[in-house]
């Protein structure tokens, strides 16, 4: 737990860090996250405090068919999204 904080905490400052020195960025209208990462506890409001807007999380399967089950698809769904937005961006 101790570890998890740490983690939020540095991973805060870097995100202020950049959002100061990039200057160009006035505001976030939405902020989408998506990974296993996305779950941990504590990082929705942490995100939320950094960037000022709520985190939603990206959902992946919803427009997609699929044969997973409802408890495979909330298990599964934060890991696919690259593997997904991988998939989509090969050309036919």
């Amino acid at each position: 737990m101790a570890e998890e904080a740490g983690f939020l905490q540095r991973l805060s400052r870097e995100l202020i860090r950049f959002l100061t020195s990039s200057g160009g960025i006035k505001s976030i209208d939405a902020l989408w996250i998506t990974g296993s990462a996305s779950r941990m506890e504590g990082m929705a409001a942490m995100l939320a405090d950094v960037f000022g807007v709520e985190p939603r999380e990206l959902d992946v399967l919803g427009r997609l068919q699929h044969s997973l089950a409802d408890d495979e698809v909330e298990a599964l769904a934060p890991q696919l999204a690259v593997a997904i937005g991988l998939v989509a961006a090969i050309p036919a």
